[in-house]
């Protein structure tokens, strides 16, 4: 007799053993979650720098670890790394900010060159991330190191956007 697969019916188990269905909003986030880890890893590929590089693989990484934490599965040492997380970004932020020419305060027309592009593609899929994130907090409790891990990594990401594109000489369309 052949094995029968739940996910042919529309459903998937959460690591508690909990069965829900494919639509529902905590499997949009963490899908969410990895379709931005996906792109990461694509525009790790087009970046030239090799310390960004370093920085997109290890908030690779730690896109796993909010994963975690959303599906159950993460313990509270694992939440208490998403603080550091947020504290490494905001530090990151602050230093690649600095080394941004004039004018910084500006809408940016997302394009560029170098991985620029895509560190802005990112930068937009992790905001819908975010706002299905809000959206999951009407139907369970989202821990706030995870709210605030997703809107420092999209701060992140515009600024690293800016800077590829700065570093590799792209016009930045105002």
């Amino acid at each position: 007799m052949k094995k029968k697969h739940v996910g042919d019916e529309g459903y998937t188990y959460l690591p508690s053993g909990k069965r829900v269905l494919k639509t529902h909003p905590l499997i949009e986030a963490i899908g969410g979650l990895d379709e931005l880890n996906s792109l990461l890893g694509v525009t790790r590929s087009l970046v030239s720098d090799d310390k960004v590089k370093s920085v997109l693989f290890k908030i690779q990484r730690s896109i796993f670890d909010v994963g975690k934490v959303l599906a159950g599965a993460g313990s509270e040492s694992v939440k208490r790394s998403l603080d550091g997380y947020v504290s490494w970004f905001d530090e990151l932020i602050g230093n690649y900010w600095g080394k941004l020419s004039e004018p910084k305060n500006v809408f940016v027309i997302p394009s560029g060159c170098g991985g620029g592009e895509f560190l802005h593609y990112a930068r937009a899929v992790c905001r819908r991330v975010e706002r299905v994130l809000v959206k999951l907090k009407e139907f369970m409790e989202i821990p706030p190191e995870v709210l605030k891990y997703i809107n420092r990594l999209s701060d992140l990401l515009y600024v690293l956007a800016r800077y590829v594109n700065q570093r590799n000489k792209c016009e930045e369309l105002l």
